[in-house]
């Protein structure tokens, strides 16, 4: 658990430790692990986009929505 719950992450929620700890228990070794397919699950998984540019300024969102 040490190395899941350190002084940075010691208000984490129960839930969230849970989670990583499973993770940590059975999941494969981080050398061997390929993100690629949690990636595209993640990113094409929702309906509505992303933000994958960044967030416009206020001034520029106001002109594009007049």
């Amino acid at each position: 658990m040490k190395l899941i719950k350190t002084d940075i992450t010691s208000s984490m929620e129960a839930s969230a430790l849970n989670d990583l700890m499973m993770i940590h228990l059975n999941g494969p070794p981080f050398n061997e692990y390929k993100p690629q397919k949690a990636i595209d699950k993640w990113f094409f998984g929702l309906k509505k986009s992303r933000h994958t540019e960044g967030h416009l300024p206020a001034t520029k969102k106001q002109k594009t929505l007049e």
